[in-house]
């Protein structure tokens, strides 16, 4: 087993909705475009562009995107970049989940809802190896991230760590100043150049927007944040080493309302620019925010994967009974 670094414990503006008019828009968050708007919008549509966003914004009938503006190319047409097939895991004689098969599309994200106990953790565990430090814990199954995998037992925990960042429920700052705890994963994956560094540190810090709260005490100790603040230094110092997917555990559970607002509006930015698997007990966030929803369940007292598909499928045309009895609040 592997020891793990400092950088490997880390265990960063929501788009307008669909239709709405534009106002303030982010360039950052934009998407490709679906044919049809593309065509529309003339060539000034090109991705990344003011023309893609307001062909966005601008959709009609026809359209190929979702309320949210997200194309909806399928998974099977993009390839997922995480793909799970055949999943368990178990502590001891307790099995946590079993036979879990799920695909993560690239860019987008998705949500994993549920009841407490159901395995949503331990999956986001064992897709960046951090089961590897539980006693008594046994994987088995298949996770592929891109031609990775991730199981396997020759497999740089160090370099997977970097690949797939993990933010948990408890904001966790280390015990140093703000700055240090950006510097630390940096120096630890080998960026040796401090003008760098330093350049690093000011993008992630507004890219999660503290750089103005916090910019005239970056040597101070990140103990002294407060919880949203701590929070999203976590999330920056996970977007400083530009991961592929990002992992987050409940990531607003032990924040007041507004910072869980905050906290939450980042969270949707990253669409498009990372991949985003979250865990969520609140069925109003995952709607708000996520392009896809797996919902778990434990039967037999084993967690299982019940249903999966797109948010708007899940919260309004779900396939199992189970599922619409979950996500409208008559069981769970």
């Amino acid at each position: 087993m592997k020891k793990p670094g400092l950088a490997q414990i880390d265990p960063a503006a929501a788009p307008e909705p669909h239709g709405s008019e534009p106002s303030g828009v982010d360039v950052r968050v934009a998407r490709d475009v679906c044919s049809t708007d593309r065509a529309a919008a003339g060539p000034d549509a090109q991705p990344g562009g003011i023309g893609e966003i307001t062909a966005h914004l601008l959709c009609g009938p026809g359209c190929e995107c979702d309320e949210n503006g997200v194309p909806l190319q399928t998974i099977a047409e993009q390839g997922p970049v995480l793909s799970v097939r055949g999943l368990s895991c178990s502590y001891g004689d307790h099995v946590a989940f079993q036979n879990v098969d799920l695909d993560v599309a690239k860019g987008q994200i998705t949500a994993l809802i549920g009841p407490s106990g159901c395995g949503k953790t331990s999956l986001l565990s064992c897709v960046n190896r951090l089961t590897d430090l539980i006693p008594g814990c046994r994987v088995a199954g298949r996770i592929d991230l891109g031609d990775l995998d991730v199981l396997s037992a020759s497999l740089d925990t160090v370099a997977l760590r970097r690949r797939v960042g993990m933010i948990f429920q408890k904001p966790n700052p280390f015990p140093l100043s703000i700055r240090r705890n950006l510097e630390l994963p940096l120096r630890e994956h080998g960026m040796k150049s401090k003008a760098r560094r330093a350049e690093t540190i000011t993008r992630v810090l507004r890219d999660v927007g503290l750089w103005d709260e916090v910019r005239d005490r970056l040597d101070e100790l990140a103990t002294g944040l407060s919880g949203g603040q701590k929070q999203r230094l976590c999330i920056a110092r996970a977007l400083a080493l530009e991961p592929e997917i990002i992992l987050f555990d409940e990531p607003c559970s032990a924040l007041d309302p507004i910072s869980s607002g905050v906290v939450e509006d980042l969270i949707a930015g990253l669409r498009g620019k990372y991949t985003v698997v979250i865990v969520t007990h609140n069925l109003a966030q995952a709607r708000r925010i996520a392009d896809r929803v797996a919902f778990f369940w434990v039967r037999n007292g084993v967690g299982r994967l019940v249903e999966q598909g797109t948010a708007q499928q899940i919260f309004e045309q779900p396939g199992d009974e189970l599922t619409r009895a979950y996500v409208a609040g008559m069981r769970g």
